[in-house]
């Protein structure tokens, strides 16, 4: 083995280039040579009528979002890499699906002791993986209590239903050479326990990063800082994240902002509690006030009272007023 891939081995990850026992099962294909270093990405061109397939991860958050060009389409909670063996952060691909895999612990500390395990329920891998660094996968997992957390070495875990779901969803995408329908029937016969691995002919962009504050929708969500990374203030994480998506930061409640903390776990916070609203603007007066004029008709209207009386007629000639008293 290589020396970077070797100390790739040492560090992290969650598995080895397969190299099984004699089992029942057939073994898989040995793995191909994948680069230490993040995949290039191939941009299609705009004539192809396809809306790029890309997944992205917020560590901090656990959760893997599906994206086809700009709409959001899936979400997944996950389990991340711990302290001791981090998720690496940056920009990968996704190249090849593997489903029915066999488990070949890595040399690490970690997993001394551990033997290789054919496919089935008890496999870590679970029933599929998508390779996006050398020794490193998105994958299904047995273990579904520990989503949601910092359990992995490394690897992202989904439940094995969403790994399968995923799988499925990157091969419609990237599998140019197979058709829909085959790869409905590849994503059914999961389980089954023959290894079958497929090259991804559309490479699938998957971003990594480590953000330990969110806006999301009408909320501002704080994660906890769970590699021990953040050594600037939140507050100006917070300003960051609200400029990142488009809210104006001059008006945040100076008094609520210092009061937030990073929580032992996710927690919401409501925008409108964070940021100032603008007082509001007073109504301008629409002109004088407008004088009904009198007449039988709006005589008992309400606030048809103060208008104008009706006009006096002048007496008829030879007429006299009655007297006083009469």
């Amino acid at each position: 083995m290589a020396p970077a891939m070797l100390a790739l081995g040492l560090l992290g990850g969650c598995s080895r280039s397969p190299k099984p026992e004699p089992a029942p099962a057939p073994a898989p294909a040995p793995a191909p040579a994948v680069p230490a270093t993040p995949h290039p990405v191939r941009i299609l061109p705009p004539d192809t009528g396809i809306l790029p397939l890309r997944l992205e991860l917020n560590i901090p958050g656990f959760r893997l979002a599906v994206y086809q060009g700009e709409r959001l389409v899936r979400q997944y909670r996950v389990a991340v890499g711990d302290s001791s063996y981090p998720t690496p952060v940056g920009q990968f691909a996704v190249t090849w699906v593997e489903w029915d895999p066999w488990w070949t612990p890595p040399r690490s500390e970690w997993a001394k002791g551990d033997t290789v395990t054919p496919p089935g329920p008890t496999n870590p891998m679970g029933r599929v993986k998508l390779a996006f660094q050398q020794l490193y996968y998105l994958h299904g997992t047995p273990a579904g209590g520990s989503l949601g957390q910092a359990a992995s070495h490394g690897c992202v875990r989904l439940s094995n239903a969403d790994a399968v779901e995923l799988a499925r969803l990157v091969q419609h995408y990237g599998s140019t050479d197979l058709s829909a329908t085959q790869v409905d029937a590849i994503a059914r016969a999961s389980g089954s326990g023959q290894t079958r691995r497929f090259g991804l002919t559309r490479p699938v962009l998957f971003q990594v990063r480590y953000e330990v504050v969110e806006v999301r929708h009408d909320s501002l969500i704080l994660y906890p800082d769970i590699y021990g990374r953040e050594r600037s203030g939140i507050q100006e994480r917070i300003r960051l994240a609200l400029a990142r998506a488009g809210l104006d930061a001059k008006s945040l409640d100076s008094t609520r902002l210092a009061a937030l903390r990073l929580p032992a776990t996710g927690r919401r916070v409501h925008l409108l509690s964070t940021l100032v609203r603008p007082p509001a603007p007073r109504a301008k007066p629409s002109g004088p006030p407008r004088v009904l004029e009198f007449n039988s008709k709006n005589r008992d209207r309400p606030g048809s009272a103060g208008t104008t009386p009706p006009p006096t007629r002048p007496p008829a000639p030879g007429h006299r007023a009655p007297r006083r008293g009469a």
